[in-house]
């Protein structure tokens, strides 16, 4: 079975100008960082393809850096052919809601979220 956070990751490492993260170890307050959650999961087609809901925060040191960076994770998504082989899985689709602003509040950060699906199948070939 894949590992849901490492195909997102894949998708996302490389394509935007930040850490790509599942949790705010050694984040410094005010740099850039993209925090990437499931939300949600469900076999579509038996045995075959995934439908997984993400959900990510982009944090910038203001408010016109986290909107950009939150584009790039949009765009990064949403690239033209959006199929991204992995080994051990091909993403055949990605779904984008957002961004929208949300402050967070516990470190007043200037964050923007995105929620976000990839569609995967599960290929068996681990190189």
């Amino acid at each position: 079975m894949v590992e849901p956070l490492g195909v997102a990751f894949t998708v996302l490492d490389g394509s935007v100008d930040a850490r790509v993260r599942a949790d705010r170890v050694g984040h410094i307050t005010g740099s850039p960082l993209v925090l990437v959650a499931v939300a949600g999961m469900e076999r579509v087609i038996r045995s075959r393809l995934e439908r997984v809901d993400y959900t990510a925060h982009c944090y910038g040191p203001n408010m016109p850096s986290s909107l950009a960076l939150s584009m790039q994770v949009r765009a990064a998504l949403l690239s033209e052919g959006v199929i991204h082989s992995v080994p051990g899985i091909v993403v055949s689709d990605a779904s984008v809601t957002g961004p929208n602003y949300l402050p967070d509040e516990d470190t007043n950060e200037q964050r923007f979220i995105l929620n976000f699906t990839l569609f995967y199948y599960e290929t068996g070939e681990i190189n």
